[in-house]
């Protein structure tokens, strides 16, 4: 007998460095035992850009059709850089070392007398990682398991009934299946530019895009590095890591006479820890004139 299968809900992982847009980096793979309830349940999983959408057999669509725990994924990390340009919270104990997002909150406040969800789902909030409970069984070390965190959605609970019709929301007075996004932030950094040749009165003029807000540089201080002097130029505060800066920010150096020519801007390649700055994005620019 064919069995016919509707989206349930879709887990979408949204990040700042992207712009916003989804990040390419994260994998959502369900638990053990959230796989034994998908497969209890008749649900399936397929992955989607940034993400996963679970979809549910349609005989399964009413409020006993939903199970009471919580369906849990794991999101695992396919590029190593995703920990450098992301701003990680800090762990709630030395040893947890993944970020638990949860809807709980959301369920609750949301979920009304008649168990109808009516309003769309906020981000996903992130959560202090409990030792008990179905994030306990996901590796901790992240490192080794590659798992960055764990995404807990419910769709019942023991104390309210299960919401009916795939957990509906409306948009517009229209049903449409919820999204739960993770947003996640990018690392901050401060720009260093090591200018060569560019003489005493040379300056950096830097601003983001459209606001017109500038990025401010203290005065240069002379240093020498790859056997040149040059003058160090380092930014007041830093601005958001973004995989593509074009259109977001602009730098230029401009020399005493009045010759002007644009900067690189900072991206994952060139950043590195400093004791004193924090993380900072740090390029030579050689700007002799050509004899």
């Amino acid at each position: 007998m064919e069995t016919s299968f509707r989206k349930l809900f879709s887990i979408a992982v949204r990040h700042a460095y992207f712009g916003g847009g989804v990040c390419p980096d994260l994998a959502v793979q369900p638990g053990d035992g959230t796989r034994r309830l998908m497969q209890d349940y008749r649900m399936r999983l397929r992955a989607e850009a940034g993400g996963a959408a679970v979809y549910s057999s349609s005989r399964n669509l009413t409020p006993g059709g939903l199970p009471a725990e919580p369906l849990v994924f794991a999101l695992t990390v396919r590029n190593p850089a995703f920990y450098q340009y992301t701003a990680l919270e800090p762990a709630a104990r030395p040893d947890a070392a993944v970020a638990v997002f949860d809807n709980l909150e959301i369920f609750k406040g949301q979920i009304q007398d008649d168990g109808m969800l009516l309003a769309k789902p906020d981000d996903l909030k992130q959560m202090p990682v409990q030792g008990t409970g179905p994030d306990a069984a996901v590796p901790l070390d992240r490192q080794a398991a590659g798992v960055f965190g764990v995404v807990s959605i419910h769709l019942g609970q023991a104390d309210s009934p299960p919401v009916p019709t795939a957990m509906k929301v409306l948009a517009n007075g229209e049903p449409q299946e919820p999204r739960f996004l993770v947003s996640l932030p990018a690392r901050k950094v401060r720009l260093r530019y090591l200018i060569a040749g560019a003489g005493d009165d040379a300056r950096i003029e830097a601003s983001v895009t459209g606001s017109g807000d500038a990025i401010g540089f203290g005065e240069p201080v002379a240093a020498e590095a790859a056997g040149r002097k040059v003058q160090v130029f380092l930014s007041a505060d830093a601005i958001p890591l973004l995989a593509d800066p074009r259109g977001a920010y602009t730098a230029k150096l401009v020399t005493g006479d009045g010759d002007e020519r644009l900067l690189p801007l900072p991206s994952v390649a060139v950043m590195k820890a400093d004791k004193d700055h924090g993380m900072v994005a740090e390029m030579i620019v050689l700007a002799e004139k050509a004899v």
